[in-house]
């Protein structure tokens, strides 16, 4: 497998500035085509949103007003593109060809899960910003529909990330099928990485697991990896986890995404939710 379509969906925020200026080198390293996605929401999609005994015409001037500030962040947007493009003197490459690092800009009407799960199906891997720290990752939609609906790897990016993605890997590894696929969807970036280190999760609700299998199974790959234990209930492994991230200076954490259910994970936490929440390192992650 090699990593040759990048989908990169932004938005007129901060965040969307430091994802693309991460995602473009990164690309550029696999001879990538990058695919940035920008969503317009149909502004008629506000009148259910609107009170009750509103007058036709005081409809007609809100919708007016959310037309006018959608195209002012769509402008904003494609500002940002066209800024790093030039910056990048990169490619703009509409139709498949093998001509190396390329992008192109694609403008989608319509609702934000129902687009974005229509064109990461069709990614090899899928880079999104990390949620802010005030913002409840349980209801991004953006995150949860390229986890669940894509069947592909997401890679999210911190705003405060401003390094070369990929070149030290720190892969969790607690033996789940989740685990498993986002491996096998990192193994470009493992094979050229400068290092690898296997953490290998034990608690009581984990799948057994044991770190040399996977160093393995690398081997295989031609991948060479260093081996660690991280032992606790769930509660205690998230934290772990990005303590030993930022003991080994890694820049890539590899790691399965909702290993168990989904709902307990969204609503009592746990350490996928723990780890896109406080991450300071970008993520790569699959279900």
């Amino acid at each position: 497998m090699a990593i040759s379509h990048i989908l990169l969906p932004i938005d007129a925020t901060e965040e969307s500035q430091n994802l693309i200026r991460t995602c473009f080198p990164f690309a550029r390293s696999f001879e990538a085509h990058v695919s940035v996605l920008y969503i317009k929401p149909d502004s008629k999609d506000i009148v259910p949103l609107l009170g009750e005994g509103m007058s036709v015409a005081m409809i007609e001037d809100m919708i007016d007003l959310a037309e006018r500030q959608s195209n002012k962040r769509y402008e904003k947007a494609k500002q940002l593109f066209d800024e790093v493009v030039a910056k990048n003197d990169v490619n703009i490459v509409e139709a498949a060809s093998n001509g190396g690092f390329s992008t192109h800009w694609i403008l989608e009407n319509g609702r934000e899960d129902e687009v974005i799960s229509r064109y990461s199906r069709l990614a090899d891997i899928i880079f999104l910003s990390k949620p802010k720290e005030s913002v409840d990752v349980s209801i991004n939609l953006k995150i949860h529909t390229a986890i669940f609906e894509s069947g592909r790897a997401v890679l999210i990016v911190p705003s405060s990330f401003s390094s070369q993605v990929g070149r030290r890997v720190i892969i969790s590894w607690n033996g789940s099928v989740q685990s498993a696929r986002a491996i096998r969807a990192a193994l470009p970036i493992l094979r050229v990485s400068e290092f690898v280190h296997i953490i290998t999760v034990h608690h009581d609700r984990s799948e057994y697991a044991r770190g040399g299998d996977l160093k393995d199974y690398l081997g295989w790959h031609g991948i060479s990896a260093e081996t660690h234990d991280i032992k606790g209930s769930p509660n205690v492994v998230g934290p772990k986890l990005l303590q030993e991230v930022k003991q080994l200076n890694g820049d890539l954490l590899v790691m399965g995404a909702y290993t168990h259910s989904r709902m307990r994970q969204l609503i009592l936490g746990g350490v996928t939710r723990y780890v896109m929440e406080h991450t300071k390192q970008p993520v790569l992650m699959a279900h």
